[in-house]
Order: C-alpha cells, then structure tokens, then sequence
C-alpha cells in the first residue's frame, strides 16, 4: 500500500533520517512515537509527499508518490501536520469545505455530495453548532477539530497525522482518538498519526514506530514495543510496564518509576513537612 524503501534525508548536509524502510499496512492505526527530535513528524511528512527523500524511494499502490497527480494523491490520502494556517475570517464549515478540493470539478462547485461529506465530518467531530463560527473564535481544542474535520471530509483512505491531540484537553484527547478507531473500524480508514503519549498509542493503535535518532528502533504490535527494555532506550527513563485491560482487548501500560518513587518518599514524609 504505502511503502518506504530504504529512504534517507539529509538538512544542510546533516542526515534527520537513515535507511529506513516501513510499510503502512492497510485498515490499521500505526503510531510514530519517539524522544523529540527523532524524526517523527518528518517521516508522516515524508509519507504524505510533502517532501522528498535524499535517498530511497516512497510509493502508493507501487507507484512512487512524486507521479501522483496532486488532486489524485488527495483523494488517497490526506495529511494534517502541526499548527496549520488558515486565512482571517474564515468560518469552520469554509475550512472544512477545502477538504473537498480534489473533488471539484472546473467551476468549483460543491456538489450536494460534497455537502454531505462536509456535514458529515462536521457531526463526526462534534462541531455541528460551531460550524458558521470565524476560526479565531475558537479554542485551541476547537480549532485542532476543524482541522481534522477538514481532513475527514477529503475522504481519504489514508489519514496521516501530525500530533492530532494538540491543544485538545484530556477527555477532548480520548473522544478524539476513539474517534479515529471507529473510522478505523467501521470505515476502513488506514490511519498514521505521530504522538508523545506512549500509553495513547499502545490504546488505540494495532502497530507502534519507535524512532530514535532517525532510525527505527522498534516496530511491532503495542505489546512488542512498549516493554520496559525499549521504553529506556527511547526516553531514558525507567518504567513499569504492566498489562492494562480496554474492553476487551489487553495492552500494555507503561508508568514511570522515577515518579512512583518521588511519590512513595513523599508519602513518607512528616505530616508537619507536607504543610510547609
């Protein structure tokens, strides 16, 4: 499907990513995690044609990214990166509406499918109410959802995201990412999304990357790579790793043992030593 085949990139002579070769398998939730600086957000950049490998090749249904029309490439996949841009002004259904563009056709009209797609991907991230609102209007959160409702409403098979739980607070966080394993589940949506919360990936993804210094570290299901041994050498921190049940299904749970231990001493403390 999505396929990188021994790619590099070099910066001013200096190598971000080396020999790195992944296929994104397809109806599935992959998760790029790693220490800032790893090279996450560049390889979903990479995987989305938005930049071109120094070396090796990136392709889509065997055929490299670069001859992809623009407007074909969109209908395949679509990609939300970090702090997006959008004109003064502008309303969310506007936003959501470019989500369309590959779409239309020479007059650029939106069509009544069109409109459905918009409305759907509007009720799908809850912004229904606050669709004729301006952007900057909104909250962080807020506009973090319009974003990926524009995303959805392009009706890509593939989702490429770029830390889609940005600004978003922690129940927003959660509704959001079961939001994209329903699109998984019951839309056959092939999602890739970078994110800093390992135990948000070992949730809701099938299959994590861990990237350390531009080269894959790990590669597996959530319960192969969270383990104690690999958590320490992305992050340097030593951990617990211990089996956490999400309805039916059993994941890993990685909790830091530096902060049990600052706890456990704390806890130990005086009672007059608390209150100072």
């Amino acid at each position: 499907m999505l396929n990188a085949d021994q790619i590099a990139l070099h910066y001013q002579h200096k190598p971000v990513l080396q020999d790195l070769s992944v296929s994104i398998a397809r109806h599935q939730i992959t998760a790029i995690v790693g220490p800032n600086g790893s090279g996450k957000s560049t390889l979903l950049k990479l995987l989305g044609g938005l930049i071109q490998p120094s070396e090796g090749t990136i392709s889509l249904a065997r055929k490299p990214l670069h001859k992809w029309r623009p407007k074909e490439l969109a209908k395949k996949l679509a990609l939300l990166g970090q702090n997006p841009q959008a004109p003064g002004g502008m309303l969310v259904r506007q936003l959501v509406g470019h989500g369309r563009f590959p779409y239309l056709g020479l007059f650029n009209t939106l069509s009544q499918h069109d409109q459905h797609a918009i409305a759907w991907a509007l009720k799908k991230t809850q912004l229904e109410e606050l669709q004729h609102k301006p952007l900057q209007h909104l909250s962080g959160g807020e506009r973090q959802r319009a974003w990926l409702a524009m995303a959805l409403a392009q009706q890509s098979e593939i989702l490429l995201l770029d830390e889609p739980t940005t600004y978003l607070d922690l129940g927003h966080q959660f509704q959001l990412l079961d939001l994209l394993k329903q699109l998984q589940v019951h839309e056959h949506k092939t999602i890739v999304m970078v994110l800093h919360d390992i135990n948000q990936a070992s949730q809701f993804s099938d299959r994590i990357i861990a990237l350390k210094n531009g080269s894959i570290v790990a590669d597996g299901t959530p319960q192969q790579v969270v383990t104690e041994q690999i958590i320490k050498q992305l992050f340097n921190i030593d951990v617990s790793v211990v089996p956490q049940r999400y309805g039916k299904v059993i994941k890993p749970l990685c909790l830091p043992l530096e902060t049990q231990n600052q706890l456990t001493s704390n806890s130990a403390l005086p009672l007059r030593s608390a209150a100072i």
